[in-house]
C-alpha cells in the first residue's frame, strides 16, 4: 500500500513524547494573545485630519477558519545561506534560496564563470545533470538519492534505513552590467520512501532548508577552490622568474618574464622596491606602473654589493607590463614623457632585475 502524506504530520507522530522539529518551530510562552479581540481605529474628532500611518510595521491578519492561528503558526528563522567566498554576498530581503557571485578579475563572461562553480561542484559529487539552456543559466540535476539512517535529523520513526531523493533547478542570471550573477537552488521534486510508505510533500521550512543546503555545499567548494588558487599564486609569485632580453608587442626593447601577467605584476613590484624604486602609482587593466628611482642608498639590495645602483639617474620613470603569451609577459621601461629605453640603456639595467626575478622567497 502506498501512502501520500504531508511531511510535517510525520515528524510529529515520530517525534511525539520529546522536543520534536515541529514543537521548536512554536512561539514559547503564552498564546493568551490569540484571545484578545482587534481594537478598531480611533474615532477622529471633527474637523481633525486621519495620521499618516505606515504600513511597513503591520502584522497581516492570519486565520484559520476565521480564528488565531497560535500553535500552529511556525516561527523559525529561514536556514542562513552562507555567501563565504570572495565576491559573494546576499541580497536583502531575497525570499529564494540565492546569493551573488561577482567574477572579480577572471577573463571569462560572469555567466561562464559562475557555472564553472556549480558544475564543478555536481561533477565533483558525481551528481548528473542536464542543461536545460545552451547557455548552461538553467541546470536541473538528476535525482539525488541518499539512504538515511533510523537516527537522521529528518525524521526517526524506526531503526530502518529510508530513501531520500531530490531534484533540483539551478539558475544563474546575470545582471545587465556583467559583473555579478545571481544563483538560484529550487527544490523541484522531493521523495522520501519507506517499504511502501511515501512522502513526496515538504512544509516551506524543510524545503528551504534542503534548497540552502545545496546552495551552502556549492559555495564551500567554491571557497574552497580560493583558498587553494591563492596558495598556488603565492607560491608562484614568491618563485623564482626566468628572464630574457627581447621585444614588446609593438617592437619595443623589453624584458620577457616567462610567467604569465597576472603572476608577474605583482612579483615585478616586488622587485622595483628591492632595486631603489618607488611605486607612486598603479593602474593593472593597462599594465601601468609610474615610479620614481632613489638610487642605491634606499636599495638594501645594492648595499651589499655596490654604491652606485643602477646606471640610471634619480627621476620619474614608466613601465608598461603585457601579456605577451598565456605564459609571458613583456615589460617595457620608459621615460616620465612615455619614451621607450634604447636597446643599450635596457642591457644595462637588464643584469640586476635578472638577478633579482630569479631568486625564491621574496619579502612580500
Amino acid at each position: 500500500m502506498r501512502k501520500s502524506f504531508c511531511f510535517t504530520s510525520l515528524l510529529v507522530i515520530a517525534l511525539s513524547g520529546c522536543s520534536s522539529i515541529e514543537e521548536r518551530r512554536i512561539a514559547s510562552g503564552s498564546l493568551a494573545h490569540t484571545k484578545y479581540k482587534t481594537i478598531g481605529q480611533p474615532d477622529i474628532p471633527e474637523g481633525l485630519s486621519v495620521p499618516k500611518t505606515s504600513l511597513q510595521y503591520i502584522i497581516p491578519a492570519i486565520e484559520d477558519n476565521g480564528q488565531p492561528v497560535g500553535k500552529n503558526l511556525p516561527v523559525v528563522s529561514p536556514s542562513l545561506i552562507l555567501a563565504t567566498p570572495s565576491g559573494t554576498y546576499l541580497e536583502e530581503g531575497a525570499l529564494t534560496s540565492s546569493v551573488v557571485i561577482d567574477k572579480l578579475d577572471n577573463e571569462v563572461s560572469v555567466l561562464s564563470y559562475t557555472a564553472n562553480q556549480v558544475i564543478g561542484y555536481l561533477n565533483a559529487q558525481s551528481i548528473p545533470y542536464t542543461l536545460l539552456s545552451e547557455d548552461s543559466s538553467v541546470i536541473q540535476t538528476d535525482w539525488i538519492i541518499e539512504v538515511l539512517e533510523g537516527n537522521s535529523p529528518w525524521y526517526a520513526l524506526n531503526s530502518v534505513d529510508k530513501e531520500l531523493g531530490k531534484r533540483f533547478k539551478i539558475t544563474i542570471a546575470p545582471a545587465s552590467h556583467g559583473r555579478t550573477a545571481t544563483v538560484t537552488t529550487e527544490l523541484t521534486d522531493f521523495v522520501v520512501s519507506e517499504g511502501d510508505d511515501l512522502v513526496d510533500s515538504l512544509d516551506d521550512f524543510v524545503k528551504r532548508e534542503v534548497e540552502a543546503e545545496l546552495l551552502n555545499a556549492i559555495l564551500q567548494r567554491y571557497a574552497q577552490s580560493q583558498q587553494v588558487q591563492a596558495l598556488e599564486r603565492m607560491s608562484q609569485i614568491r618563485s623564482g622568474i626566468n628572464t630574457d632580453e627581447g621585444f614588446d608587442k609593438s617592437g619595443n626593447p623589453a624584458l620577457v618574464l616567462n610567467t604569465q601577467y597576472d603572476i608577474a605584476w605583482p612579483k615585478f613590484q616586488l622587485v622595483l622596491r628591492k632595486l631603489g624604486f618607488n611605486v607612486k602609482d598603479l593602474d593593472k587593466s593597462n599594465g601601468l606602473i609610474f615610479v620614481s628611482y632613489q638610487g642605491a642608498e634606499d636599495s638594501s639590495w645594492f648595499s651589499l654589493f655596490s654604491d652606485e645602483g643602477l646606471p640610471l639617474e634619480e627621476d620619474d620613470y614608466r613601465i608598461q607590463l603585457t601579456a605577451l603569451s598565456s605564459d609571458q609577459t613583456t615589460v617595457t621601461f620608459m621615460d616620465e614623457q612615455a619614451t621607450p629605453f634604447t636597446p643599450a640603456s635596457l642591457s644595462g639595467i637588464y643584469p640586476e632585475f635578472a638577478e633579482i626575478l630569479q631568486q625564491d622567497n621574496l619579502d612580500l
